[in-house]
């Protein structure tokens, strides 16, 4: 077993300890989650027999054997927090129970340790959700070029060495690059709020008598909007 693949033991797995015979003292997760060589790194490089198991290493203390070699005082503080941690475990005669995080069930399978170690390098985001909304074509293809990152912000210009203020001509606050338009910039968001439609309106103008329709139309000017997407969808449909 590599190194990676114990890491990815660890991340995977809580563990409760029981009898403490088969949790390894310093590999397994059976401190609030965490395993002891991921509290203190520095202390598990000093310990002596690594291999033992939780009821082996806290018999006589056996897991500080080793630690006496420590030299500064960020390892001291991690040592009282381990010594703490560990003194709030009180052994039971059950066993020791592993629980698998990556299914409901809390047992291991094949299927979520092959997805686990796959998670994030593929893109699971369906574009067909994309191309299906009920909007203009136009904001379609821009939704598109933005999750493929292909909007030439400053970002991309500088990348191509490029001349150009890198810095949002908006807000002139942040530097410009397509998350910062859309989702953060205090400009962008004033005015997509100006321009958003109250969906309790579009159920009340629908509902609405044509006579009644044409009042609310003179009076409100998200009207229109309402009326233009209401086209649209009945288009697509």
């Amino acid at each position: 077993m590599t190194e990676t693949d114990r890491q990815l033991f660890r991340a995977s797995t809580t563990v409760t300890v029981g009898n403490g015979r088969t949790s390894k003292f310093w590999e397994a997760t059976w401190l609030n989650g965490q395993a002891p060589r991921d509290i203190a790194p520095r202390l598990y490089k000093l310990a002596w027999r690594k291999h033992l198991t939780v009821q082996e290493q806290m018999e006589n203390m056996k897991w500080t054997r080793g630690l006496w070699r420590m030299t500064s005082e960020e390892e001291m503080i991690k040592f009282l927090v381990l010594w703490d941690l560990v003194e709030s475990v009180e052994l039971t005669p059950e066993d020791d129970k592993i629980i698998w995080k990556w299914t409901s069930h809390g047992d291991y399978t094949a299927k979520s340790a092959y997805e686990i170690q796959f998670r994030g390098s593929f893109c699971s985001f369906r574009p067909t959700a994309i191309w299906r909304a009920h909007a203009e074509g136009k904001h379609r293809f821009f939704a598109w070029l933005l999750v493929q990152e292909k909007l030439l912000m400053t970002d991309k210009l500088m990348a191509r060495n490029w001349s150009c203020n890198p810095t949002c001509s908006l807000c002139s606050a942040q530097p410009e690059c397509a998350q910062h338009l859309c989702l953060h910039c205090p400009f962008a968001i004033q005015r997509s709020s100006a321009r958003c439609v109250d969906p309790r309106l579009v159920v009340r103008y629908t509902s609405m008598p044509l006579r009644e329709r044409t009042k609310t139309r003179r009076s409100n000017p998200h009207v229109h909007r309402v009326e233009h997407l209401e086209r649209k969808k009945q288009k697509d449909l």
